[in-house]
């Protein structure tokens, strides 16, 4: 989930999907592992082949995805129909719930995640650069936080 409240860069709407991995049948593709990966909310960046890919910890140019790539028969069909998604590039403040801890506070920098948590913001340093920073708190009950993204 994403609900954006500020977009300080643009929305870019160019982001590939990788055409080897959709068949062109959208029942089919639409229920594939890979586009059900990218989930709104989601950190995304692109591949060495330029396409999109779940952002983990080191990756640069990392945005959340605007929509779920698979959408739904009223949403975002396009992402299917045209291989391209739409991320958040330049900062903003949005509310997302794809976040590994479930005890943010306001102020804690966030960075992405690795491995199984691919695409997710996490209270734990890697060796990549914080990406954002909490402005709320979220809790088990409510994983979703105010992130004002970098």
């Amino acid at each position: 989930m994403l609900k954006i409240q500020y977009v300080n860069g643009s929305v870019d709407g160019t982001l590939a999907l990788d055409p080897s991995q959709l068949t062109g049948d959208l029942s089919t593709d639409r229920n594939s592992a890979y586009v059900r990966q990218f989930e709104s909310g989601k950190m995304v960046t692109f591949d060495s082949n330029g396409y999109a890919k779940l952002a983990v910890d080191g990756d640069l140019g990392a945005g959340p995805l605007v929509l779920d790539a698979y959408g739904a028969d009223f949403e975002n069909v396009p992402a299917l129909a045209s291989g391209v998604m739409s991320y958040m590039i330049g900062g903003g403040v949005a509310y997302t719930d794809h976040v590994v801890d479930t005890n943010i506070v306001p102020g804690d920098a966030l960075y992405l995640a690795t491995g199984a948590d691919a695409g997710k913001l996490t209270k734990t340093a890697g060796t990549g650069p914080a990406v954002g920073v909490a402005r709320s708190a979220n809790s088990a009950s409510d994983a979703t936080v105010l992130v004002h993204f970098f």
